[in-house]
């Protein structure tokens, strides 16, 4: 499992790296923007793969997205508030986007936002048109010691 997150890791700074290059020619934002739509393309593939179990949509995206797509270990993981629409969790998981921020001096606040907020939410939303993924970023590593989301059901 430490191979595939040393993996995992630089794979990440290498696509970072790529982005960082072509910044300057299209414009940070739009750069960044591009890759949130590639990964969102790929979250949407993988989840039309996918069997959604009937029943609540929350506790099926929180499967879904943290469980089985991204393979998060439940033992990392504060559950901080939990009701039949709403679930805030704390993640103090291994992170590859934070190990490549860390590495090449980015912010974790504006990757996550231009590149994983958005492509969560279309995830988010192929479960259930309702719900709605969101992320605290007065709570988000390293400016704290876990990054805390929100998924709820409008």
């Amino acid at each position: 499992m430490a191979g595939n997150a040393s993996l995992a890791k630089q794979a990440q700074i290498r696509l970072f790296s790529y982005i960082q290059r072509i910044a300057p020619l299209l414009g940070r934002d739009r750069a960044w923007r591009i890759l949130e739509d590639l990964v969102s393309e790929k979250r949407i593939r993988w989840l039309e793969s996918q069997q959604i179990r009937p029943g609540n949509p929350v506790e099926e995206a929180y499967r879904l997205f943290y469980l089985v797509y991204l393979g998060l270990d439940p033992g990392d993981v504060e559950v901080v508030e939990k009701t039949p629409r709403r679930l805030v969790v704390r993640w103090s998981n291994p992170c590859p986007t934070l190990e490549a921020c860390r590495t090449l001096g980015l912010d974790t606040r504006y990757v996550c936002k231009n590149v994983y907020e958005g492509s969560t939410q279309a995830f988010m939303r192929r479960i259930h048109r309702n719900l709605r993924f969101s992320r605290n970023y007065d709570a988000i590593r390293p400016h704290s010691d876990y990054c805390e989301e929100t998924i709820e059901l409008a």
